[in-house]
């Protein structure tokens, strides 16, 4: 008897469905870099040609001219607020505001001065300044709200970014540099 209410119930167990979603559906590219979903439900795509945003049912894309600072987005990083900020090739940040805005920052003109050839692996915004890791770097850079820049290098291969310390106690991100690109743990992390 228990062997036909376990077999009864594990066939009444759904199966997980999964669908492959092309450029014939509206998705802006099968190059595909990074996945969000944002606070709406929408699912955001970072492709080597814009964004490609899904509801479920269709894909929309955007591009330049619907105001990306450029075509090939690589990483979304959520915000606290709700806003979703995204890196690009050459380094020009963005942000998706809650109404669904393209929104540049305003001080990407200091990011291409201060950075140059090396690409954004990891962005934290904190207390109205960005702090951002580096592929291959050995430190990081803050800019704080007024386009104050903080140069930080560190000699190990390992780039840890400080945002408070409270006694003994150290809040912040431990970004350790390897062959597999920069990973990000968690706040809290002791370092």
């Amino acid at each position: 008897m228990v062997g036909l209410v376990l077999f009864h119930l594990s066939s009444l167990c759904q199966q997980p469905h999964f669908k492959n979603y092309t450029v014939n559906e509206g998705l802006a590219s099968s190059q595909v870099y990074d996945i969000i979903q944002d606070g709406k439900g929408y699912i955001w795509f970072a492709t080597d040609r814009g964004l490609s945003r899904y509801n479920g049912y269709v894909f929309e894309s955007y591009s330049i001219q619907d105001g990306l600072p450029n075509t090939s987005v690589l990483r979304f990083y959520q915000h606290d607020n709700g806003t979703i900020w995204c890196t690009t090739v050459g380094n020009k940040l963005f942000y998706i505001d809650h109404d669904g805005h393209f929104r540049p920052y305003k001080y990407n003109h200091i990011i291409q001065e201060t950075v140059q050839d090396i690409t954004i692996s990891e962005l934290v915004i904190y207390r109205e300044s960005l702090y951002m890791g580096f592929i291959n770097g050995t430190g990081y850079i803050k800019i704080d709200k007024v386009g104050n820049v903080a140069n930080h290098t560190i000699g190990d291969k390992s780039i840890a970014i400080l945002l408070e310390k409270k006694g003994n106690q150290q809040i912040g991100y431990k970004i350790p540099d390897t062959h597999e690109g920069t990973h990000i743990f968690d706040r809290g992390t002791q370092f």
